[in-house]
């Protein structure tokens, strides 16, 4: 069943000086330095047993940060379509959220309920580069795995039409990202698209234990791996000990991942394949993961995480602008990086020099 969303339905008085719906358009403008969330007052109830899936497009233009939709607690970019696993009965909640400062303007949402649409077709089969990463920024999460969209985008300055795939356990979407298109899906759609031998080169960013199995049955030896390595992918002991709260004992070894020597196992293979290159983010990592897995990957080199110059352009420093420091992290985010306490030490060290203004306190 087709549902077809009436814009006037969204416009209530609670947000009556940020939306409104003209010209067959909804418009959002947020004016706050917050994000807004605005919930559609009218769910979709969804009683029939046998359906199993929604399926979902959205359209519109962005300004900014822009936004997007909300269907229960999955989020859906903005011009995409969608494919969500459901299980009735259950009420669909839909909502649009717009970041601080931002402004969209819907021309489309459609909703199906019990499509049995499939989504892989949609996939760019022009493309002979597949580049896989376990998530990709898009108006719903604009910083998500950016780094991977920042190679992406040299790829492409350099001539080369690639396909982003994203792993997902329940759902199917396919968007653009600065052009570059991207695709959402299961393990097994990963295993169907491969099974095409479509592709020359298979560009991987976080390989796993997920990923080896269909590689293993699905990649033949004349099709070029590259795994691109940024900790997880030969790390994990290493990793698990390292990354648990502040003030806490050593986790005790019984209770390391068992998976760890699958793991192990799936590394070492890959390590001597001819048809595989282990690219690392900098000399360290390199020689760190060489140490702990005790082998020498036999294709390997290390390409650096890029600056992109046109979002932070270079500029010359004065003497002065030392007292200036950015930090790129929560500070909240104390799992991972102890970025709290790089923070602290740095402006420690650095108040030594030129008492600035703000300590850490």
């Amino acid at each position: 069943m087709k549902y077809q969303i009436n814009f006037a339905d969204w416009v209530t008085d609670d947000f009556k000086d940020y939306i409104s719906a003209e010209d067959g358009k909804l418009v959002i403008d947020n004016t706050t330095s917050g994000k807004i969330k605005i919930p559609l007052n009218k769910a979709i109830i969804v009683s029939d047993t046998e359906v199993v899936d929604c399926y979902v497009k959205f359209n519109g233009d962005v300004e900014n940060s822009g936004g997007y939709l909300t269907i229960n607690k999955t989020s859906v970019a903005i011009n995409s379509e969608s494919v969500i696993q459901i299980k009735p009965p259950i009420d669909l909640m839909i909502s649009l959220t717009v970041s601080a400062k931002s402004k969209i303007v819907v021309s489309e949402i459609e909703i199906e309920v019990g499509s049995g649409k499939d989504l892989l077709g949609k996939v760019n089969r022009n493309s002979k580069v597949l580049v896989i990463s376990p998530q990709y920024p898009s108006y719903a999460n604009l910083y998500v795995c950016a780094f991977v969209h920042s190679r992406n985008k040299e790829y492409v300055k350099n001539g080369l039409d690639i396909q982003v795939f994203v792993p997902n356990p329940w759902y199917q979407t396919t968007y653009e990202r600065g052009g570059i298109p991207v695709f959402c899906g299961t393990y097994g759609d990963l295993k169907r698209l491969l099974s095409e031998k479509h592709y020359d080169v298979i560009v991987v960013h976080f390989v796993d234990r997920n990923l080896y199995p269909i590689l293993d049955s699905e990649v033949y030896d004349n099709q070029k791996l590259i795994f691109i390595c940024h900790s997880p992918e030969t790390l994990y002991r290493y990793l698990t000990r390292t990354t648990g709260q502040y003030f806490k004992l050593p986790v005790k070894a019984e209770y390391f991942d068992p998976r760890f020597d699958e793991s192990d196992a799936f590394v070492k293979k890959y390590a001597a394949k001819d048809n595989v290159e282990w690219v690392f983010v900098s000399d360290w990592l390199k020689e760190k993961a060489e140490t702990d897995q005790g082998l020498k990957f036999k294709h390997a080199r290390v390409i650096n995480n890029i600056i992109d110059e046109e979002l932070f352009p270079y500029s010359p420093k004065k003497p002065e602008d030392r007292k200036k420091i950015l930090m790129i992290r929560k500070f909240d985010n104390t799992r991972e990086h102890g970025i709290d306490l790089g923070g602290c030490r740095i402006i420690k060290k650095k108040r030594k020099e030129f008492n600035p203004k703000r300590t850490c306190g």
